[in-house]
């Protein structure tokens, strides 16, 4: 399943954006989309996932529970 973003940016910075895609050989959506992921993954680095507090494991964690 996916989910579409639309991002809206003046014709020009879209023009240089395009420019610069297409000197790396590739399309301005993959070229966005590769943006996007650095930028997530370094502020992941610097404050964490969000993910990070729903995965924790208690340093104590309950005792299971017997099964009949």
């Amino acid at each position: 399943m996916s989910d579409t973003l639309t991002v809206r940016v003046p014709g020009r910075e879209k023009d240089v954006w395009q420019k610069v895609a297409r000197h790396v050989g590739e399309d301005l959506s993959e070229f966005a989309r590769k943006a996007v992921r650095q930028r997530v993954q370094a502020v992941q680095a610097q404050q964490g996932s969000p993910w990070d507090a729903g995965l924790e494991i208690p340093p104590n964690p309950a005792p299971g529970t017997p099964s009949n």
